[in-house]
């Protein structure tokens, strides 16, 4: 019989479509060297045999639902409406833990004053092989830097980083205390909702990092980011600087003593296609530390500015391809 009291920790799993890999995420949370804790899947429609192969793993801390697809964020919403624990920690259906790093990171955010914590990520193929370790903000970075001038990301502090590149990689490598999480929630972001969701816990709190490689990250071509580098690029990149532009302002003002920090964040901004975010983006933003109602308002897909921002994306990203046609 399961026990009435509420565990340590909640472990969240949205599942769709990962049939070959659910299992082997699923065994690497169970099978963790810390055991006091629940783990929710919520299911976001599969269609193919995902939900019947979550049904068949007989653990009484386990515990299945299942939605009409309506998208990652509202799974997650769904199942951290759910979790009791003290600590929470993400997982994506076809990611796989360490061992210890449920252990590991939820001792260090219960014995200290840390709101979240991450660590370094091993790269793994579909098939598991081992492809190499992503050392946090110190490689990988997902786009060039677009200047010469002072890296937030030079300063070794883990939200200051944050503001520069969204280092945790990946929702399986997030990890928080569920008091701090009060009042957020996933937002409608088809490629950048983790990082948002980080960026909101990083504005309660310090972050931590461990500098191991104890989360595996799954490599293959159904990934989201995949998805983002091709035909979702527009998309990708205007998440990229809708979340960096509503964060930015205040989490910088709860970051003491870092020097040049407006210039080092606002040097740091990446670039799509050579060029930085449009004069428009920074007015619907505002100045204040919350952003205006109509930057907010860019999160809906019909809205009219997002509309005229993916008009302006599709046009330089077909001019950065028509160029490098005419160099080849």
């Amino acid at each position: 019989m399961a026990s009435s009291s509420p565990p340590k920790v909640s472990v969240l799993m949205p599942s769709y479509n990962h049939e070959l890999y659910v299992e082997q995420a699923v065994h690497s949370v169970l099978h963790s060297t810390f055991s006091d804790l629940e783990l929710i899947v919520v299911d976001d429609g599969s269609t193919d045999s995902t939900v019947e192969r979550l049904r068949a793993i007989d653990d009484v801390r386990m515990k299945v639902h299942v939605q009409s697809n309506q998208g990652a964020h509202v799974a997650f919403n769904r199942a951290l409406d759910l979790a009791r624990g003290e600590v929470v920690f993400l997982i994506n259906s076809d990611d796989r833990f360490k061992p210890d790093r449920i252990a590991r990171l939820t001792s260090l955010l219960l014995e200290g004053d840390s709101v979240a914590a991450a660590s370094w990520l091993e790269l793994i193929h579909d098939d598991g092989q081992v492809l190499g370790v992503k050392h946090a903000w110190h490689d990988s970075p997902p786009w060039p830097a677009p200047s010469r001038r002072p890296r937030l990301s030079e300063l070794g502090d883990p939200r200051a980083a944050l503001l520069e590149t969204n280092w945790v990689s990946t929702t399986s490598n997030v990890a928080f205390r569920r008091s701090a999480a009060d009042g957020l929630s996933f937002r409608p972001l088809r490629y950048c909702h983790d990082w948002d969701f980080l960026l909101g816990l990083a504005r309660r709190g310090p972050m931590e990092l461990v500098q191991e490689a104890l989360v595996e990250y799954r490599v293959h071509s159904e990934n989201t980011l995949r998805e983002g580098q091709g035909a979702g690029q527009e998309q990708m990149w205007l998440e990229i600087w809708w979340v960096l532009l509503a964060h930015g302002i205040p989490l910088l003002q709860q970051l003491p003593d870092i020097p040049d920090s407006a210039s080092r964040f606002w040097s740091g901004l990446p670039p799509f296609a050579g060029q930085g975010p449009p004069k428009s983006l920074f007015a619907l933003r505002g100045s204040e530390a919350e952003p205006l109602q109509s930057f907010m308002e860019l999160l809906s897909s019909d809205d009219p500015f997002r509309l005229d921002l993916m008009d302006f994306l599709r046009r330089i990203a077909g001019n950065e391809r028509a160029r490098g046609g005419d160099r080849s």
